[in-house]
Formats: C-alpha cells, sequence, structure tokens
C-alpha cells in the first residue's frame, strides 16, 4: 500500500506514534483477555440474609485482573489526556494539510463515535441522576488506578463501597474501557493506511 507520499514530516512521526500506542493496546493482555470468548464481562450476585436480619452480599466476577488493567491505562490515558499530542481532543485540533482528506474524515467520524458513547447513559444512578460512561470512566481511572484527585478518589470509594451496585458499576467501566479501545483500534487502522502500513488482519 503506497499511503500518502505527501505527509509532512511531522505529520508522520505523529501518526507512527499513534500506531505505536495503538498497538500496544490492541495486543495488551487486558484486551486479548476480554476478546477471549471463555472471558468477557460478567458477574454474579449472591444475597444472604443472616440471623441477625443484615444481608450479605458475595460477588464473583470475570473481570480482568487489576495488573493488566493497570498497564494498559498508562498507555490508554495518552488518548484521553488534552496535553498528549496523541490523544482525541489534539488531534481533532490538529491542523496539516499534508494530512489527506480521507484520514480527516475517518478520524471525524470515530472521534464523534467515541464522544457519543462516552456520553451515554451508563447504568449507574447517583443522587437521583444517571452518570454518563464518561464520568465512571475517569472516576475509576483518576480515582483509583492513576494519580488519584481527590473528588474522583471519594466517588470511587463511595461506589465501591456499596456491595449491591459495585457489579454493575465495574461492568460499566470495563465496557467503556473495551470500546474506547475499539476505538483507538480504528484510529491505528486509518493512521496505518495513511502511512501506508500493512492493514490490521480482521482478527488482530
Amino acid at each position: 500500500m503506497a499511503g500518502n507520499q505527501g505527509l509532512s514530516a511531522d505529520a508522520k512521526q505523529r501518526l507512527e506514534r499513534v500506531v505505536e500506542l495503538a498497538e500496544r493496546i490492541r495486543t495488551s493482555s487486558y484486551i486479548r483477555s476480554l476478546a477471549d470468548k471463555s472471558a468477557g464481562i460478567s458477574y454474579t450476585m449472591t444475597v444472604t440474609r443472616k440471623d441477625d436480619g443484615k444481608f450479605e452480599v458475595d460477588m464473583t466476577d470475570q473481570f480482568p485482573d487489576r495488573e493488566p488493567l493497570s498497564a494498559l491505562v498508562l498507555t490508554l490515558r495518552q488518548f484521553m489526556q488534552k496535553n498528549d499530542s496523541c490523544s482525541f481532543g489534539r488531534l481533532a485540533e490538529w491542523e496539516d494539510s499534508t494530512l489527506s482528506k480521507d484520514w480527516v474524515d475517518d478520524f471525524g467520524k470515530i472521534r464523534k463515535w467515541l464522544t457519543g458513547f462516552l456520553d451515554s447513559p451508563s447504568s449507574c444512578v447517583e443522587n437521583g441522576k444517571r452518570l454518563i460512561r464518561r464520568e465512571v470512566l475517569e472516576c475509576v481511572i483518576y480515582g483509583e488506578l492513576a494519580h488519584s484527585t481527590p473528588a474522583h478518589r471519594t466517588r470511587f470509594l463511595r461506589w465501591n463501597g456499596r456491595p449491591f451496585i459495585v457489579g454493575g458499576f465495574m461492568a460499566d467501566f470495563h465496557t467503556t474501557i473495551w470500546e474506547f479501545g475499539q476505538a483507538v483500534r480504528w484510529l491505528e487502522d486509518i493512521s496505518r493506511r495513511e502511512l501506508g502500513l500493512p492493514a490490521l488482519p480482521d482478527d488482530a
């Protein structure tokens, strides 16, 4: 594949960085564990009423382990944070006349889809208001996995301490991570095409 032969050196370097980071996410053990048909995002709860009248909740889940999740988040944040050149926000502001119209148009479609998904309702309700997926994503990443902020940390601890609903909260989080990863995969695909690199196989 020839790719865009007129790319500037800056554009080529930036797209190569996008591909490098996206490949890390696509090949991560976290993403591969979710793609495995024997794994998935599910949980079950068993509620038992004790002799004293109180309820005991036992939750069993198939969520990926913390270690691969933490490793993934280190890379994923570079597509989330505005100060990173490969983030969707920064790429949306990127002006380089050597980028092809196909790449610009395709990126716009991917970002529009991702924004719509992140702003869609989750299953979680807080103080009578349904949280959007973006809030769930940021709550876990910035309240538990990455450098925590007081507000996100407080919210995470509040949700994590509610046994009847924490399963749904974490299921929403893992689903959102997976879909964000799919958007990054599409971004990798169009960037590979722009650079003239081999296309991703369907099962990649």
